[in-house]
């Protein structure tokens, strides 16, 4: 089974030497600006991201019962960067589950069985994709003066 330490460690860990999908700079996240905005010292605020914000996270993934490490990191990383429900669906539909971008037994059962069919290979080209999107979203927002939030744009007046 997964572990939510090793999840969180390899998420939020930055290699110096390679990119690495799985990375998430936890400076760029709201949630972790929102926090540092209320005045939160940094030990604080890790404690309450790493023991609280980030153990819902894992609690919605179902982190407990997924049995690749692997996979566990990137449900985790989309959930972290928001689009974990757009994965879902589009894992979802794929696989001609209902489709309710919520981790339900069917889903997390082809999570778990998926690997020979090349469930890994399409899960990470998925997460270079979302990241992709949400890159040219936040770059979009600096060139026209938009404010991203979550999937809408927002113009300022």
């Amino acid at each position: 089974m997964a572990d939510y330490i090793s999840t969180f460690n390899h998420v939020f860990t930055k290699s110096e030497v390679e990119v690495d999908i799985f990375n998430v700079d936890i400076n760029t996240l709201g949630c972790w600006q929102t926090l540092q905005q209320a005045g939160f010292e940094p030990a604080e605020l890790l404690t309450i991201f790493r023991q609280q914000y980030c153990v819902e996270i894992w609690q919605q993934i179902k982190g407990e019962c997924i049995r690749d490490q692997f996979v566990a990191d990137l449900l985790f990383k989309a959930a972290v960067r928001g689009y974990l429900e757009s994965l879902l669906l589009r894992l979802q539909n794929a696989y001609s589950l209902p489709c309710n971008g919520m981790l339900c037994n069917s889903t997390l059962y082809i999570l778990n069985h998926g690997k020979s069919c090349g469930l890994d290979e399409w899960l990470v080209w998925s997460i270079v994709y979302l990241d992709s999107i949400q890159s040219a979203a936040v770059e979009s927002n600096f060139v026209s003066g938009n404010h991203y939030c979550g999937d809408i744009f927002s113009t300022r007046h």
